[in-house]
């Protein structure tokens, strides 16, 4: 779906699920394209993200109100980080907005925020906002949270199978 739309699949699968369909328990959604879809359009990449992150944002209330008890999002891919610094600085700073905007929606939602990933990628200030945001709802939810948001940022594929054979290794 083009960002800042509604994914046509989101609405026809709400439409097929509320005729008694067995509703998913956890749902993951790759954020990718955004800033091509901008640049296609001739708008800035920054464009596209902000875009890409209103339709998350829509993507996982539909799911809430769905049943759907955990979303996670792949965000942030380490392969990402190669991008140019003003880039990465501005996906960084969207992240953090994004963050400070829904931290009180989450709490009143009883949504629980968790994230993924090697966190030392990220600038100090958005591991700041990312460990607030997960203390301060998971406070909120305790052990009943009617839905977890798992954000991926920072996260790959090779990074993920390294720490698991280092960690494997470690046990030997």
């Amino acid at each position: 779906a083009a960002p800042g739309r509604r994914p046509a699949r989101v609405a026809l699968r709400a439409a097929e699920m509320q005729q008694g369909e067995q509703v998913p328990q956890h749902v993951a959604f790759i954020l990718d394209g955004n800033g091509r879809w901008a640049s296609a359009r001739g708008l800035p990449r920054s464009m596209g993200h902000a875009a890409g992150i209103r339709t998350a944002m829509q993507v996982i209330q539909d799911c809430m109100d769905l049943g759907v008890t955990t979303v996670t999002l792949y965000a942030l891919s380490t392969e990402n980080l190669r991008r140019p610094a003003a880039e990465v600085d501005h996906l960084f700073k969207a992240f953090e907005v994004t963050l400070d905007a829904q931290r009180s929606v989450m709490i009143e939602r009883g949504i629980r925020f968790v994230a993924i990933g090697d966190r030392s990628l990220l600038s100090p200030s958005l591991q700041r906002k990312v460990d607030e945001t997960e203390r301060e709802t998971a406070e909120a939810c305790g052990d009943a949270p009617k839905m977890t948001v798992c954000v991926a940022a920072a996260y790959g594929s090779r990074q993920e199978i390294t720490g698991v054979a280092r960690a494997l290794a470690g046990r030997a």
